[in-house]
C-alpha cells in the first residue's frame, strides 16, 4: 500500500490574469494595501469586524480598525477605520483614512482622508485634509496651520508650559 500524497498548499499569490486593486487604474489605493505591499509590517495592529479593544494602544505605526476601537492611539503614522470600523478615543497620527465611524480627538499632521460614507467628529486638526462625496465631518476642525498658538492665549497649556493635547469626548 502507497501512502497518498498530501494536497498541495494553496498559492498566496493571485492566479495568472487576475488584477490587484493597485494595478487597475481608476482604484483608490488604501493605507492598508500600500502597507502590505512594503513589507514593513512588524508594527502592524488590525482590529477584525467582530473584535472590540479598550486601553491605550502604544508603539503601533499602523493601526487598521474594521471592528470597535475605544482607545488612546498617541503617536503612530498611519490610521485606517474601514467601513465596518468605529473608533472612539484619541489619535495623533500622520496620516488618518476614514471610511467609517471616527467619534473623539483626532491629530492628521499630515493628510486626513474622509472617505465616502465615513463621518468623523469631534476635535480634528489636520495638515491637509480631503472629503470625498458623502463623507460628513462635524465638531471643531482646523488646520494645523489655522490652529491657535499658545501666544495666542485660546490654547490650553499642560503645566510644563507646553500646548496641551486635547483629551478625548467621552
Amino acid at each position: 500500500h502507497t501512502p497518498a500524497k498530501p494536497p498541495a498548499a494553496p498559492s498566496l499569490h493571485p492566479a495568472p490574469g487576475c488584477r490587484t486593486p493597485p494595478d487597475i487604474p481608476g482604484v483608490a489605493s488604501r493605507i492598508s494595501e500600500r502597507a502590505t505591499s512594503t513589507g514593513h509590517d512588524s508594527k502592524r495592529l488590525v482590529i477584525g469586524r467582530d473584535i472590540s479593544i479598550g486601553g491605550e494602544v502604544t508603539s503601533c505605526d499602523r493601526l487598521l480598525v474594521e471592528g470597535r476601537a475605544e482607545i488612546d492611539l498617541p503617536n503612530a503614522q498611519q490610521l485606517e477605520v474601514t467601513a465596518s470600523g468605529f473608533f472612539r478615543g484619541s489619535a495623533e497620527v500622520d496620516i488618518a483614512d476614514i471610511s467609517g465611524q471616527f467619534e473623539g480627538d483626532l491629530i492628521a499632521r499630515e493628510q486626513l482622508i474622509v472617505r465616502s460614507g465615513g463621518r468623523l467628529s469631534g476635535i480634528i486638526r489636520y495638515g491637509h485634509i480631503v472629503i470625498e462625496a458623502g463623507g460628513q465631518v462635524s465638531g471643531d476642525m482646523q488646520s494645523i496651520d489655522n490652529a491657535p498658538t499658545p501666544d495666542a492665549g485660546d490654547s490650553p497649556k499642560s503645566s510644563s508650559g507646553k500646548k496641551a493635547k486635547p483629551k478625548a469626548i467621552k
